[in-house]
């Protein structure tokens, strides 16, 4: 027998065993398929899970940070509104008449603790205010609109209409303009 005829015999008693290699192989490249298939699916699957929490997370942080920024919008405005209020009524205070300003600056007066030393008022209620404290030196100022600096060694009190609205009973203003304005 020459080399071929043997070649060809252990081909064609081989062949039979590369068949069923072959179909094996197949069977394991189908299972592996299934397999990949299978875990792709499922991997797909987990991304859009994840991706749907992610969503999720996001749709929540961004209302929280809408509902926040609302907050603040609304809180800018509210103080807006306050503030303006408080501009209004001090300007009211400054540009009262003269009864009502007397009134005022009486009830002022009669809480220093010292009745006399200097008084600085604005110009415009010199006059008026020479005949409320006659034991004071009554000095004018264009710093101020409304009230009055009560001076006494070395001790000043600050009653001017703008220190009184903006400063000492800013918070109380703050409280009844608010509740006349229904903003609580």
């Amino acid at each position: 027998m020459s080399l071929q005829d043997i070649i060809k015999k252990i081909l064609a008693d081989t062949q039979g065993d590369l068949q069923a290699i072959d179909a094996e192989s197949a069977d394991k490249k189908k299972h592996l398929e299934s397999l990949y298939a299978e875990k792709k699916e499922a991997d797909k699957k987990d991304l859009e899970l994840k991706a749907a929490v992610a969503l999720k997370s996001v749709e929540t942080k961004t209302a929280s940070m809408a509902r926040r920024e609302n907050a603040k919008a609304i809180q800018r405005a509210k103080r807006e509104l306050l503030d303006e209020a408080l501009n209004k009524f001090l300007t009211a205070l400054q540009e009262a008449d003269d009864k009502l300003y007397i009134q005022v600056c009486e009830k002022l007066i009669a809480a220093l603790p010292f009745k006399e030393g200097i008084m600085i008022v604005p110009s415009s209620r010199e006059a008026l205010t020479k005949k409320l404290v006659p034991t004071f030196e009554v000095k004018t100022t264009n710093d101020f609109k409304g009230g009055f600096k009560a001076i006494c060694n070395g001790s000043e009190i600050d009653n001017s209409f703008e220190s009184l609205v903006r400063s000492e009973y800013r918070a109380d203003l703050e409280m009844y303009l608010a509740d006349q304005l229904k903003l609580v």
